[in-house]
Protein backbone atom coordinates (compact mmCIF):
# COMPACT_ATOMS: atom_id res chain seq x y z
CA UNK A 1 0.00 0.00 0.00
CA UNK A 2 1.55 3.48 -0.66
CA UNK A 3 2.45 5.45 1.73
CA UNK A 4 0.19 8.82 2.04
CA UNK A 5 1.88 12.42 2.58
CA UNK A 6 -0.06 15.52 3.65
CA UNK A 7 2.41 18.23 2.16
CA UNK A 8 3.40 19.65 -1.14
CA UNK A 9 7.32 18.77 -0.62
CA UNK A 10 9.14 15.47 -1.36
CA UNK A 11 11.66 13.35 -2.39
CA UNK A 12 11.74 11.09 -5.01
CA UNK A 13 14.58 8.16 -5.82
CA UNK A 14 15.51 6.90 -8.72
CA UNK A 15 16.70 3.20 -7.71
CA UNK A 16 17.60 2.89 -11.57
CA UNK A 17 20.33 5.48 -11.20
CA UNK A 18 21.75 3.80 -8.32
CA UNK A 19 22.02 0.39 -10.20
CA UNK A 20 23.46 2.88 -13.25
CA UNK A 21 26.38 4.02 -11.15
CA UNK A 22 27.27 0.68 -9.36
CA UNK A 23 27.45 -0.50 -12.69
CA UNK A 24 30.05 2.55 -14.45
CA UNK A 25 32.11 2.16 -11.61
CA UNK A 26 32.36 -1.57 -11.84
CA UNK A 27 32.89 -0.97 -15.13
CA UNK A 28 35.97 0.81 -14.70
CA UNK A 29 37.54 -1.37 -11.68
CA UNK A 30 39.90 -4.16 -12.01
CA UNK A 31 38.10 -7.41 -12.03
CA UNK A 32 39.56 -8.44 -8.92
CA UNK A 33 38.24 -5.48 -7.35
CA UNK A 34 34.66 -5.83 -5.29
CA UNK A 35 32.12 -3.35 -4.01
CA UNK A 36 31.26 -2.39 -0.63
CA UNK A 37 28.16 -0.14 -0.81
CA UNK A 38 28.41 2.41 1.71
CA UNK A 39 24.72 2.67 3.17
CA UNK A 40 25.50 5.23 6.37
CA UNK A 41 23.08 7.44 7.64
CA UNK A 42 20.13 5.49 6.23
CA UNK A 43 21.79 5.28 2.88
CA UNK A 44 23.02 8.96 2.75
CA UNK A 45 18.77 9.85 2.92
CA UNK A 46 17.67 7.75 0.11
CA UNK A 47 16.80 4.71 2.62
CA UNK A 48 18.91 2.01 3.64
CA UNK A 49 16.94 -1.14 2.88
CA UNK A 50 16.30 0.16 -0.56
CA UNK A 51 19.59 0.84 -1.64
CA UNK A 52 20.92 -1.38 0.01
CA UNK A 53 18.63 -4.00 -1.83
CA UNK A 54 19.27 -2.82 -5.23
CA UNK A 55 23.07 -2.21 -5.11
CA UNK A 56 23.74 -5.88 -4.06
CA UNK A 57 21.47 -6.88 -7.22
CA UNK A 58 23.65 -4.23 -9.15
CA UNK A 59 27.00 -5.42 -8.46
CA UNK A 60 27.91 -4.40 -5.06
CA UNK A 61 29.85 -7.64 -3.03
CA UNK A 62 28.92 -6.11 0.07
CA UNK A 63 27.59 -3.43 2.78
CA UNK A 64 29.75 -0.86 5.24
CA UNK A 65 27.37 1.52 7.66
CA UNK A 66 28.92 3.86 10.42
CA UNK A 67 26.81 2.34 13.19
CA UNK A 68 25.88 -1.05 14.74
CA UNK A 69 22.42 0.22 14.89
CA UNK A 70 22.45 0.75 11.08
CA UNK A 71 23.61 -2.90 10.51
CA UNK A 72 20.80 -4.53 12.85
CA UNK A 73 18.52 -2.52 10.97
CA UNK A 74 19.80 -3.85 7.32
CA UNK A 75 19.78 -7.60 9.10
CA UNK A 76 16.44 -7.32 10.88
CA UNK A 77 14.81 -5.85 6.98
CA UNK A 78 16.29 -9.71 5.95
CA UNK A 79 19.45 -8.53 4.33
CA UNK A 80 22.19 -11.29 5.06
CA UNK A 81 24.71 -9.85 2.71
CA UNK A 82 28.32 -9.10 4.30
CA UNK A 83 27.78 -6.09 6.51
CA UNK A 84 31.01 -3.88 8.24
CA UNK A 85 30.58 -1.43 10.84
CA UNK A 86 33.07 1.13 10.51
CA UNK A 87 32.68 2.68 13.61
CA UNK A 88 33.39 1.68 17.43
CA UNK A 89 31.09 -0.53 18.64
CA UNK A 90 31.09 -1.18 22.91
CA UNK A 91 32.22 -4.17 23.77
CA UNK A 92 29.46 -5.33 25.44
CA UNK A 93 27.54 -5.20 22.63
CA UNK A 94 29.85 -7.66 20.76
CA UNK A 95 28.14 -10.95 21.39
CA UNK A 96 25.28 -9.25 19.38
CA UNK A 97 27.19 -8.05 16.72
CA UNK A 98 28.89 -12.01 16.42
CA UNK A 99 25.03 -13.28 16.65
CA UNK A 100 24.01 -10.94 13.56
CA UNK A 101 27.08 -11.84 11.52
CA UNK A 102 28.27 -8.33 11.80
CA UNK A 103 32.28 -7.46 11.21
CA UNK A 104 33.49 -4.89 13.09
CA UNK A 105 36.50 -2.46 13.10
CA UNK A 106 39.37 -2.37 15.65
CA UNK A 107 41.77 -0.02 16.11
CA UNK A 108 42.54 0.20 19.45
CA UNK A 109 44.69 -2.15 21.75
CA UNK A 110 42.19 -1.21 24.85
CA UNK A 111 38.75 -2.55 22.97
CA UNK A 112 40.48 -5.55 21.98
CA UNK A 113 41.51 -6.60 25.83
CA UNK A 114 38.05 -5.69 26.96
CA UNK A 115 36.07 -8.01 24.18
CA UNK A 116 38.89 -11.02 24.59
CA UNK A 117 38.01 -10.40 28.53
CA UNK A 118 34.12 -11.40 27.35
CA UNK A 119 34.70 -15.06 27.00
CA UNK A 120 32.53 -15.21 23.84
CA UNK A 121 31.41 -19.00 22.51
CA UNK A 122 32.38 -17.68 18.69
CA UNK A 123 35.37 -15.25 17.34
CA UNK A 124 33.85 -12.06 16.41
CA UNK A 125 35.13 -11.00 12.58
CA UNK A 126 36.84 -7.89 12.42
CA UNK A 127 38.32 -5.56 10.16
CA UNK A 128 41.98 -3.61 11.85
CA UNK A 129 41.71 0.62 10.59
CA UNK A 130 45.06 1.79 9.74
CA UNK A 131 45.07 5.63 10.08
CA UNK A 132 47.55 6.49 7.29
CA UNK A 133 46.93 10.45 7.34
CA UNK A 134 43.22 11.08 7.66
CA UNK A 135 43.54 11.50 11.45
CA UNK A 136 40.61 10.12 12.55
CA UNK A 137 40.30 6.88 14.13
CA UNK A 138 43.09 4.08 12.79
CA UNK A 139 46.52 2.42 14.07
CA UNK A 140 49.41 4.68 12.53
CA UNK A 141 52.76 2.63 13.50
CA UNK A 142 54.32 -0.39 13.12
CA UNK A 143 54.75 -0.44 16.95
CA UNK A 144 51.01 -0.35 17.43
CA UNK A 145 50.59 -2.88 15.14
CA UNK A 146 53.34 -4.98 16.99
CA UNK A 147 51.46 -4.56 20.52
CA UNK A 148 48.50 -5.77 19.43
CA UNK A 149 49.09 -8.89 17.86
CA UNK A 150 49.38 -11.32 20.42
CA UNK A 151 45.91 -10.27 21.17
CA UNK A 152 44.91 -10.55 17.11
CA UNK A 153 46.37 -14.28 17.78
CA UNK A 154 43.90 -15.18 20.24
CA UNK A 155 40.60 -17.43 19.34
CA UNK A 156 38.39 -14.53 19.99
CA UNK A 157 39.67 -12.41 17.20
CA UNK A 158 39.15 -13.84 13.40
CA UNK A 159 41.17 -10.97 11.59
CA UNK A 160 39.64 -10.96 8.06
CA UNK A 161 40.57 -7.40 6.65
CA UNK A 162 42.65 -3.62 6.74
CA UNK A 163 41.51 -0.57 5.30
CA UNK A 164 42.34 3.25 5.29
CA UNK A 165 40.62 6.00 4.17
CA UNK A 166 42.60 8.61 2.08
CA UNK A 167 42.04 11.97 2.89
CA UNK A 168 42.36 13.89 -0.31
CA UNK A 169 41.69 11.51 -3.00
CA UNK A 170 39.44 14.09 -4.78
CA UNK A 171 41.66 16.77 -4.83
CA UNK A 172 44.11 18.32 -7.57
CA UNK A 173 47.21 17.90 -5.72
CA UNK A 174 47.72 14.25 -5.52
CA UNK A 175 50.79 14.54 -3.23
CA UNK A 176 49.54 13.45 0.01
CA UNK A 177 47.19 11.08 -1.64
CA UNK A 178 50.17 9.40 -2.68
CA UNK A 179 52.24 9.66 0.49
CA UNK A 180 49.06 8.62 2.19
CA UNK A 181 49.02 5.44 -0.27
CA UNK A 182 53.17 4.87 0.30
CA UNK A 183 52.44 4.32 3.97
CA UNK A 184 49.84 1.93 3.42
CA UNK A 185 51.99 -0.20 1.27
CA UNK A 186 54.85 0.23 3.99
CA UNK A 187 52.30 -0.66 6.94
CA UNK A 188 50.92 -3.99 4.44
CA UNK A 189 54.46 -5.27 3.73
CA UNK A 190 55.48 -4.72 7.79
CA UNK A 191 52.46 -6.70 8.78
CA UNK A 192 52.55 -9.33 6.08
CA UNK A 193 55.91 -10.44 7.85
CA UNK A 194 54.36 -11.05 11.11
CA UNK A 195 50.47 -12.31 9.87
CA UNK A 196 50.64 -14.81 7.57
CA UNK A 197 47.04 -15.59 6.60
CA UNK A 198 45.23 -13.83 3.82
CA UNK A 199 43.48 -10.77 4.35
CA UNK A 200 40.88 -8.18 2.72
CA UNK A 201 42.59 -5.26 2.00
CA UNK A 202 40.14 -1.90 0.94
CA UNK A 203 41.39 1.31 0.77
CA UNK A 204 39.43 3.41 -2.16
CA UNK A 205 36.87 5.89 -1.26
CA UNK A 206 34.93 6.80 -4.25
CA UNK A 207 37.29 9.51 -5.13
CA UNK A 208 40.29 7.21 -5.57
CA UNK A 209 38.03 4.52 -7.00
CA UNK A 210 37.07 6.69 -10.02
CA UNK A 211 40.60 8.35 -10.52
CA UNK A 212 42.70 5.55 -9.93
CA UNK A 213 40.73 1.79 -10.26
CA UNK A 214 44.64 0.43 -10.95
CA UNK A 215 45.41 1.13 -7.64
CA UNK A 216 42.70 -0.28 -5.69
CA UNK A 217 43.43 -3.93 -4.14
CA UNK A 218 40.51 -6.21 -3.22
CA UNK A 219 37.37 -4.13 -2.21
CA UNK A 220 36.68 -0.33 -2.71
CA UNK A 221 33.64 1.67 -0.74
CA UNK A 222 31.55 3.40 -3.11
CA UNK A 223 29.92 6.40 -0.85
CA UNK A 224 28.60 9.70 -2.08
CA UNK A 225 29.37 8.97 -5.96
CA UNK A 226 26.82 5.44 -5.96
CA UNK A 227 24.20 8.60 -5.23
CA UNK A 228 25.46 9.92 -8.52
CA UNK A 229 27.19 13.15 -7.32
CA UNK A 230 31.15 13.71 -7.42
CA UNK A 231 33.63 13.96 -4.27
CA UNK A 232 34.83 17.26 -5.74
CA UNK A 233 34.73 19.78 -8.55
CA UNK A 234 38.01 18.33 -9.84
CA UNK A 235 36.78 14.65 -9.93
CA UNK A 236 33.86 17.01 -11.46
CA UNK A 237 35.50 18.22 -14.68
CA UNK A 238 37.49 14.66 -15.05
CA UNK A 239 34.36 12.81 -15.17
CA UNK A 240 36.16 9.36 -14.99
CA UNK A 241 33.00 7.61 -15.36
CA UNK A 242 29.16 9.21 -15.70
CA UNK A 243 26.88 9.81 -12.80
CA UNK A 244 23.22 9.86 -12.50
CA UNK A 245 21.80 11.68 -9.35
CA UNK A 246 19.54 9.32 -8.01
CA UNK A 247 17.44 11.88 -5.50
CA UNK A 248 15.08 14.25 -6.46
CA UNK A 249 13.45 17.23 -4.38
CA UNK A 250 9.93 18.19 -5.81
CA UNK A 251 7.79 21.47 -3.98
CA UNK A 252 4.18 22.25 -5.37
CA UNK A 253 4.09 26.19 -5.94
CA UNK A 254 1.15 27.43 -3.43
CA UNK A 255 0.80 31.02 -3.42
CA UNK A 256 2.01 33.53 -5.75
CA UNK A 257 1.24 37.85 -4.88
CA UNK A 258 2.67 41.02 -6.53
CA UNK A 259 4.53 43.36 -3.88
CA UNK A 260 5.48 46.85 -4.13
Amino acid sequence: MEEKFYRDSWIEVNLQHIQYNIEQLRDRLEEHTGIYAVVKANAYGHGDVEVASVALQSGADRLAVALLDEALHLREAGIDAPILVMGRVRPEDVPLAIEKNITLTCYQKEWLQEVDELQLDKPVTIHLKWDTGMGRIGLRTEEELINILPLLKKDTFHLEGVYTHFATADEEDLAYFNQQLTKFEALQSFFAKHWPHPLVMHTGNSAASMRFPKKMQHFIRYGISMYGLYPSPIVKIEEPINLKPALSLFSRLTHVKKVS
